[in-house]
């Protein structure tokens, strides 16, 4: 609401959206304080169907008061969400001391990433709402960035690559993992 107020009393013409959508519906580790975050005084804890019909609700809503407004929303869906900590990797595998070692626990790496299956079925939930409102409206009002292709193969979301990891933890990309995104950015951004 703070963040509509401040958009309305500075004419704002462009608002980006960006969360880890899944912790609204059910992905999260921490389940109560995702519901915690949206729920509603009729919203009962493990009524996941309910859950999900607030959070769609709710993100509708949001954009339509946007959008009444004149304002384009710019939302990025969620990045892959790796299924370890990216960090405590790196740090592991820093401690290991023969090289040949080190290199053949880093192209382990490859196997310990997400599938690009796995990532796709956990964000088609959250992630559904926006894609069927850049359906229906248009690149002027609402821009919906997936980052699935930038952040996937054909097979695998890697978190690592030769030269730097793509990810912080476990499902916050780094600056050179965000770098994939630029252009889908400024292109959404009208820079």
């Amino acid at each position: 609401q703070n963040g509509y107020e401040f958009v309305k009393a500075n004419a704002v013409k462009t608002v980006l959206l960006v969360a880890r959508w899944d912790y609204y519906v059910d992905g999260a580790n921490k389940r109560e304080e995702s519901l915690n975050n949206i729920s509603d005084e009729s919203l009962q804890f493990g009524d996941i169907s309910q859950t999900r019909q607030v959070y769609n609700e709710g993100a509708k809503r949001t954009f339509e008061a946007y959008r009444a407004l004149g304002v384009k929303v710019v939302v990025a869906l969620q990045v892959p969400h790796q299924n370890i900590h990216v960090n405590i990797f790196l740090e592991e595998l820093m401690k290991v001391k023969n090289f040949e070692e080190r290199r053949r626990k880093f192209s382990e790496a490859t196997f310990k990433a997400v599938t690009r299956d796995e990532h796709l079925e956990r964000q088609k939930i959250a992630s559904s709402v926006w894609k069927e409102l850049a359906d229906t409206y248009n690149e002027n009002e609402l821009v919906v960035i997936d980052p699935t292709d930038d952040f996937c193969g054909a097979d695998k979301c890697k978190f690592v690559v030769e030269n730097f990891s793509v990810y912080t933890d476990s499902n916050h990309a780094s600056e050179q993992g965000y770098d994939r995104l630029e252009t889908k950015f400024v292109k959404a951004l009208g820079l």
